[in-house]
């Protein structure tokens, strides 16, 4: 379930709106419609920054002032909404709008030392690639993840794991790839929680 907090987050932020315009104010709105997990909100504050605040030379720029915290916090932003990693297991997608409706990122580091890849089509992701800097046990949450496969790379050797509802753990090694795929042999019930999240998150447009 939801936590609390996330809850009463996604409360302030529909309280505190929109109406305050500038480039560091759009990147810093990025960053948390990120973390709440509210991707559609994201995308539309890193739109307006993009179309109202950034220069031909990608310099955000506010009543003549260079902003260099609006450019360093958009890609921050724009991180948060590609993977997360705060809560005790990797979320890549995690704040996904649906104007990328297909994409793929490589090279993102996850806490513990993870290094993440991913690729979707249509909304539903197509392979997540885990490279294990430090070694030890790895969680990954995804609607849908307990019916994906975890497959090493060094070998392609099937990988057993551990399912707790859309999180699942495995153990790594140290320079190891670990390839998830196989969501579309479930692509129904994935993108029915994609739906579930974005009517939850439809909740707080405002």
């Amino acid at each position: 379930s939801t936590p609390a907090w996330l809850d009463a987050a996604r409360v302030t932020l529909e309280g505190r709106g929109d109406n305050t315009t500038g480039g560091w104010v759009y990147s810093n709105r990025i960053g948390l419609y990120a973390r709440a997990e509210m991707g559609d909100k994201a995308y539309g504050q890193l739109d307006a920054l993009i179309s109202k605040s950034v220069q031909a030379n990608l310099f955000t720029k506010l009543w003549q002032v260079f902003q260099i915290d609006a450019n360093f916090g958009a890609t921050s932003g724009m991180t948060e909404m590609l993977l997360q990693s705060q809560d005790g297991y990797i979320a890549p997608l995690a704040a996904i709008p649906e104007a990328w409706e297909t994409g793929s990122y490589t090279g993102l580091v996850a806490r513990g030392g993870f290094e993440v890849s991913a690729a979707w089509e249509n909304g539903v992701a197509t392979a997540f690639n885990i490279l294990s800097n430090n070694g030890g046990s790895v969680s990954v949450k995804y609607p849908s993840a307990s019916g994906a496969t975890v497959v090493r790379a060094s070998d392609g050797r099937i990988i057993d794991f551990q399912t707790s509802g859309d999180v699942i753990t495995f153990d790594t090694n140290i320079g190891e790839t670990y390839i998830i795929k196989g969501f579309k042999g479930d692509l129904a019930a994935a993108k029915a929680g994609l739906e579930y999240f974005r009517r939850k998150k439809r909740k707080y447009k405002f």
